[in-house]
């Protein structure tokens, strides 16, 4: 049986900063980890493109490349993983079937509402307790939400797919880039339901870094890179 290994990057020093800043709503605390490679970039200063390439191996696993600020709720979540992938190359939690490219370049927005796919939990803002953001219907996408994506890890990298580190915003448009690549290479994306708690409610405000990789991804749209 193939291992599964669970990704984060994080700005925190250590896992008692993470959990001090997040409290129980955060990757640390996620249930049934017993037997999963937990693999945590602390004081990460790298853009997660950069980081999460380095975890695409020649290797028979299941890789899961998550935020610091998720938390995994259900259980079941390595079984239901491994389920997911016998019908998709990559999997996730939420995104959209169809999407029409232009600013601002965030999937919710590209895609129409009926496109979306997936749920997601979110907390309160009053942190106590938490709500469920349902998208739509579990399916097959054109984009996944960067929040939780998992593979076969050996499959992604036979692919020869990657994450394009040219990207002049660390955090932000790695997860769009990254689906429209695979379906370039005929990898298909899709969502099944996990229960998993984001401790953030999105993008608040577009930042300079934010415009800089829109416009990067808006020229890679320009010059045909993804075959769309």
């Amino acid at each position: 049986m193939s291992k599964t290994v669970l990704v984060f990057a994080s700005q925190s020093e250590n896992s008692a900063e993470l959990e001090n800043k997040y409290g129980k709503y955060c990757v640390t605390k996620s249930l049934n980890l017993d037997g999963v490679c937990v693999e945590g970039i602390y004081s990460n200063r790298q853009s997660l493109s950069k980081v999460y390439n380095t975890f695409i191996k020649d290797e028979n696993s299941i890789t899961v490349f998550i935020h610091d600020d998720a938390y995994i709720r259900d259980p079941d979540w390595t079984e239901k993983l491994k389920t997911a992938l016998d019908k998709y190359d990559v999997v996730g939690l939420a995104g959209g079937s169809e999407a029409k490219i232009n600013a601002p370049c965030l999937w919710h927005i590209m895609c129409p509402p009926h496109t979306h796919r997936g749920c997601v939990s979110h907390v309160n803002d009053d942190r106590k307790g938490t709500f469920v953001t349902n998208f739509g219907k579990q399916g097959r996408v054109l984009m996944l939400d960067g929040l939780f994506l998992a593979f076969n890890t050996k499959k992604l990298f036979d692919s020869g797919v990657k994450f394009d580190e040219s990207c002049p915003a660390g955090y932000h448009f790695y997860d769009i880039d990254f689906s429209l690549t695979c379906n370039s290479k005929k990898l298909k994306l899709g969502t099944t339901y996990i229960d998993v708690v984001h401790n953030s409610h999105g993008l608040r405000k577009f930042t300079d870094e934010w415009q800089s990789g829109q416009a990067w991804f808006m020229q890679k749209v320009t010059d045909g890179k993804y075959n769309i």
